[in-house]
């Protein structure tokens, strides 16, 4: 069954853009091009996904993530910022938000594509419905055990380099901590 992806963002080229982008993968794009829209939509759809402009009018991307992360029947579901290469991010006010990342525009579709399926794999495994093995993935023939992008920054980690990483493999990073490690790293 096809994935619901709602996009809030006022620009007709970007909607068009991300309906393109996913024309042929099992996402439907619901797009509206102000955040008091989204919230409506939100409250009574449910999408799976959620993908916001941080300045889409009426309601903002930051605001649209506030509405749903307050709800406890909406703040499972994923949420993706969108900010344009010339507007500034508050990289603390994305980490306070809740969202689950911030992709600067113009970005590769492919790039938008992945980031989806990655946030709606990882809602499939926080609601149970995985299958209890184990929680990596098979990216370019090694197994990625975790990622978090911030800013454009990835750090990925994978079960041969964790060693190399951190003196204590068993170590647990929160996501300032990982930001600060991908920007050395960077």
């Amino acid at each position: 069954m096809a994935k619901t992806l709602l996009l809030a963002d006022d620009s007709v080229t970007i909607q068009r853009v991300i309906e393109l982008t996913f024309a042929h993968e099992d996402v439907r794009v619901v797009a509206v091009a102000d955040g008091k829209r989204a919230v409506e939509y939100i409250s009574v759809e449910r999408p799976d996904i959620v993908v916001a402009d941080v300045g889409v009018a009426e309601v903002d991307g930051f605001g649209i993530v506030a509405h749903m992360k307050k709800s406890a029947a909406l703040r499972d579901i994923p949420v993706l910022l969108l900010a344009g290469a010339f507007e500034p991010v508050d990289e603390g006010r994305v980490r306070a938000s809740g969202c689950d990342g911030i992709l600067v525009k113009p970005f590769e579709p492919q790039q938008l594509v992945g980031r989806v399926k990655e946030l709606l794999a990882e809602r499939r495994g926080k609601n149970g419905k995985d299958n209890g093995k184990d929680k990596g993935k098979e990216r370019n023939g090694k197994r990625v055990f975790g990622a978090l992008g911030i800013g454009g920054l990835k750090l990925k980690l994978h079960r041969a380099c964790v060693g190399q990483l951190f003196d204590n493999t068993e170590q647990v990073l929160d996501a300032e901590e990982i930001y600060a490690l991908a920007k050395k790293m960077a």
